[in-house]
């Protein structure tokens, strides 16, 4: 088992040397050849309407602009998981056509996790704060991904991922679930099916391998859901209400080895 203990400063360091901050760089204005896919796509509160523009209609970039011609946001919506990047698994490929079907049907009729209207009205009020105070505004960025984590014999997990920026700084914050499909049938699998003790028991285990000063709030506060199954371990994110200017942000990822004595052998990947 190992821990990552990340401070909060210390992330935004890295994200500055990684690129994050030359986007002040940037023009607000797209100059790409993107085109208006649909005007006046939502009205914001204060009755401004906001147009959708793509690089072409099946893109699933989505770029949202003021009439003026100023980007509010721009958001990056998910292949469909035939489609997706595989990371060197096999992903769907596992999966027998009736379970694929059900799995397209399952992210077909799931709702986006990117609330647009609040995305778009949070951009608003933080364009209109920059621009009241003389300040270059960074349009707002977000993100929804899904692909495929980890495959066993019995099942294929797919993880989907979403990046938004959360006020009031509007930093990025990120959220990570797992839904794991039964690879002949595509039904979902519940995570505590995984188990061979109970969900409480396996809550407090899985606490014991987290920071010493988190444990007891987690063994009530943690779920199942929470957890991110990948091929080599099981990982366990700090919950947001522990994310404080205060506290260190940490994640533990956990070997199959460790865990093996309560989980079914169907539940553990091939190494």
């Amino acid at each position: 088992m190992k821990k990552r203990l990340i401070l909060s400063c210390l992330a935004f360091s890295v994200c500055m040397m990684a690129g994050c901050a030359g986007n002040s760089d940037q023009s607000t204005i797209k100059s790409e050849p993107y085109i208006m896919i649909k005007e006046n796509v939502c009205t914001l509160k204060d009755g401004t309407c906001v147009s959708l523009w793509k690089p072409h209609e099946e893109s699933l970039i989505c770029s949202y602009r003021l009439e003026n011609g100023q980007e509010l946001l721009e958001s990056n919506l998910p292949a469909t998981i035939d489609n997706s990047y595989t990371a060197g698994l096999k992903g769907y490929h596992t999966m027998d056509q009736k379970a694929l079907t059900a799995a397209l049907d399952y992210y077909e009729n799931q709702e986006s996790k990117l609330d647009i209207e609040v995305l778009l009205e949070n951009a608003y009020e933080d364009y209109t704060s920059q621009e009241k105070g003389n300040k270059k505004f960074i349009p707002h960025f977000a993100e929804e991904d899904v692909s495929p984590c980890v495959e066993t014999e019995r099942f294929t997990g797919f993880l989907t991922t979403v990046d938004v920026p959360e006020p009031p700084d509007y930093e990025s914050t990120e959220t990570k679930t797992v839904t794991l499909f039964d690879r002949k049938t595509g039904d979902v699998i519940p995570v505590k099916d995984l188990f061979t003790i109970s969900e409480e028991e396996a809550i407090a285990i899985l606490a014991e391998f987290c920071p010493k000063e988190n444990q007891n709030e987690l063994k009530s506060s943690l779920h199942l859901e929470d957890i991110v199954w990948m091929q080599d371990a099981v990982w366990i994110y700090a919950p947001k209400e522990l994310q404080t200017d205060e506290n260190l942000m940490w994640s533990v990822d956990i070997s199959y080895d460790e865990l093996k004595d309560y989980l079914y052998p169907w539940a553990i990947p091939e190494a």
